[in-house]
């Protein structure tokens, strides 16, 4: 889930995903946030491994506090699919001191179109721990949901003023066929490598 906020002005942030999705195979994801010009815009470079190999390259321009757009670049790197365009626009209210919400509209342009609507509700219980809850509606060939509860918590080092912030989810897709679960580990280190 992305949430609407760019780096800052030196900061980069590397981000670890793991997926054991609800199929048995597994995703593996690492991407790089760059800042481009302070508090506006910011490359990413994603690389994906899993079903698919991709490398994407992705822009993102934060037009206010709550509302952020992107547009990545989908390249294969093992044949198996096309090149394509993401679109993606992502809006955040702080609902009151103690909850965040979230919203991502995406559509994703290969060799199908596929359209994606998801939200999360972050509950704020510490300033260094989180529960979240998210919720993803897909549509392409088939339509699933996903559910998507977790934690995630974050510690802060001296060096370089970082943050590393792991988290856990279980997320559950339903589709046609019975509900299948899986388990998403979650790593971003934020610092000022400049």
């Amino acid at each position: 889930m992305t949430e609407a906020f760019t780096q800052g002005e030196d900061e980069i942030q590397l981000i670890l995903n793991y997926d054991t999705p609800r199929g048995g195979d597994y995703l593996y994801d690492l991407t790089v946030e760059l800042p481009l010009v302070p508090d506006k815009h910011q490359l990413n470079v994603n690389l994906t491994d899993g079903n698919e190999q991709d490398f994407n390259l992705g822009y993102t321009y934060q037009m206010n506090a709550k509302a952020l757009q992107n547009i990545t670049l989908l390249t294969p790197t093992d044949g198996t699919q096309s090149y394509g365009i993401d679109l993606l626009q992502v809006l955040t209210f702080n609902l009151n001191e103690d909850w965040v919400n979230h919203w991502n509209m995406g559509v994703s342009f290969r060799s199908e179109t596929t359209l994606s609507l998801s939200t999360s509700l972050v509950y704020l219980l510490h300033d260094r721990f989180n529960l979240l809850t998210e919720v993803q509606l897909e549509t392409d060939k088939d339509t699933s949901i996903i559910l998507n509860p977790g934690f995630r918590s974050s510690f802060k080092a001296t060096w370089k003023d970082t943050e590393i912030v792991p988290g856990l989810a279980f997320p559950m897709e339903i589709k046609k066929d019975p509900v299948s679960f899986g388990v998403f580990i979650y790593l971003s280190i934020e610092s000022h490598f400049i």
